[in-house]
Formats: C-alpha cells, sequence, structure tokens
C-alpha cells in the first residue's frame, strides 16, 4: 500500500529527516497494541526521534491512558482482546478529553470496508503492517497521509 500527503507533495522518505513543522519539539504519543513486539519496536523507533512514548496492550487501557495522559498522537491496532481497535476509536471520539486526538490506525486488517470505517471515524491515516516506518513517522509527525 502506497501513501501520500494530502497535499500530494513528497517527502524525504529518511527516518532520520527532519519531522513535520506542525510538530513542535517532542510529541507524546500513546502507542495501544496487544503484541509487545511490536510495541516495543514502536518505542524504539519514536524515541529515537525525540518522542515520549507511553503505551498500553489493549484498547480499554489505552482509552484509560489517553484520559489520563492526553497525548499528542495515538498509534491504535485493530484487533485485540478486551476492547477491539474500532470500539476504543468509538470512545476516543465520544469523549471530550479525546476526541480530538489525532488517531494513526496500525493494522494486518486492510479491506476496503475497514479502510472506509476508520476514515469515517477521521483517522489520519492507516497503516497495514508490515509497515514502512518512514510512514508511520510521517502520519504521526503531521502530514496527514491519505491512502493512496
Amino acid at each position: 500500500m502506497s501513501l501520500v500527503p494530502s497535499d500530494g507533495i513528497r517527502r524525504d522518505t529518511s527516518i532520520a529527516g527532519t519531522a513535520d513543522p506542525n510538530i513542535q519539539g517532542m510529541a507524546r504519543v500513546l502507542v495501544i497494541d496487544d503484541e509487545a513486539a511490536i510495541a516495543d519496536v514502536l518505542r524504539m523507533l519514536l524515541e529515537f526521534r525525540g518522542h515520549e512514548v507511553i503505551t498500553a496492550d489493549d484498547g480499554s487501557r489505552g482509552y484509560a491512558t489517553a484520559q489520563r495522559q492526553a497525548p499528542d498522537v495515538i498509534v491504535l491496532d485493530l484487533m485485540m482482546p478486551v476492547m477491539d481497535g474500532f470500539t476504543t476509536l468509538e470512545a476516543l471520539r465520544s469523549d471530550e478529553r479525546t476526541a480530538t486526538i489525532p488517531v494513526v490506525i496500525l493494522s494486518a486488517l486492510s479491506s476496503n470496508d475497514v479502510k472506509q470505517r476508520c476514515h469515517d471515524m477521521g483517522v489520519r491515516a492507516i497503516l497495514q503492517k508490515p509497515y514502512k516506518p518512514e510512514d508511520l513517522l510521517r502520519a504521526i509527525e503531521g502530514s496527514h497521509l491519505v491512502d493512496a
């Protein structure tokens, strides 16, 4: 799956490139994923770029963490136990404290129905696992990616 910024202008894809000017300094990123290995890789990648990373291993804990920690961006898996990603996203969007937090979906699910549902719920980007680190970084750092 190829992703391009919504303005249509491709930017440097190096993970060591400069962050989008919309993010001032370090962003607080909440990663909600039940797979510890994926959460650990995301933590290393994002901390390397200077971001603060908080993790939660299911949607229920992630929603509670978002309410308490007020992250700048949320990276959300869709297939999780206890509270799946769609239920988590619905909860986030219905709570005034979390409704406007940008959400990046990172999931193995990739059907057109899934993508449409995510877009209808106002996600910033949908990335399919396995993902390209540079696409994830652009989505988190404010490039407002859309499916191409």
